[in-house]
């Protein structure tokens, strides 16, 4: 027995009934109920990445616990959990907030927040002086309404508005970079996982 979680990819070996038969990468077969599986290009092809896919997946994950390295719905960090609800959408980003910070585009923020968008990634950190780079320690999610989604302790909203019982004042203090990936999709760090797959 052996469990899987959101994004296991495993190699098709046929069917039998209600099963999909397939391989684990250690060459093991297994038998996944096909209600809860899916051919990947099926799968693919029902991706949209768009502001309301980000937040939908996003959401999915709240109350998932915290651990420093995780990347699956079991348990993960602040960009692991970045990465897997942009993995959702069949989209590859970078495994550290550290690195997708220098992808996508980014937003300005110097005069507020009305140019953030649902599904844009939100840096943390400590703002560089003298030309050095910022040094980010936390992502989240954009949400809209000055609110945000993030790993920290569980998967939880924040909010950055001081009026709000959610405020999170550290992290509205330290909000130093937005990035957009919607848009981005094909540039240097921000991939498909069909891409990864095929090699191409």
């Amino acid at each position: 027995m052996s469990d899987l979680v959101f994004g296991n990819l495993l190699k098709y070996l046929g069917e039998q009934g209600e099963f999909y038969r397939a391989a684990y990468p250690g060459g093991d077969t297994a038998y996944v109920r096909k209600s809860e599986a899916k051919p990947f290009r099926e799968w693919f092809a029902e991706t949209e990445l768009t502001e309301e896919s980000i937040l939908e997946k996003a959401l999915l994950l709240k109350g998932i616990p915290y651990t420093w390295g995780g990347t699956s719905t079991k348990m993960m960090d602040c960009s692991g959990f970045t990465k897997t609800v942009f993995l959702m959408n069949g989209i590859v980003l970078l495994r550290d907030a550290s690195q997708q910070v220098n992808t996508g585009i980014s937003v300005d923020i110097s005069g507020g927040y009305e140019n953030l968008r649902k599904g844009d990634l939100m840096f943390f950190g400590k703002k560089g002086e003298n030309g050095q780079k910022d040094r980010i320690r936390h992502v989240a999610i954009y949400i809209g309404d000055n609110q945000f989604i993030h790993e920290s302790g569980f998967a939880r909203i924040a909010s950055l508005d001081p009026t709000k019982d959610n405020y999170d004042e550290v992290n509205a203090r330290e909000f130093v970079q937005a990035r957009r990936i919607i848009g981005a999709v094909g540039t240097e760090g921000i991939t498909t996982l069909d891409k990864i797959l095929t090699n191409k």
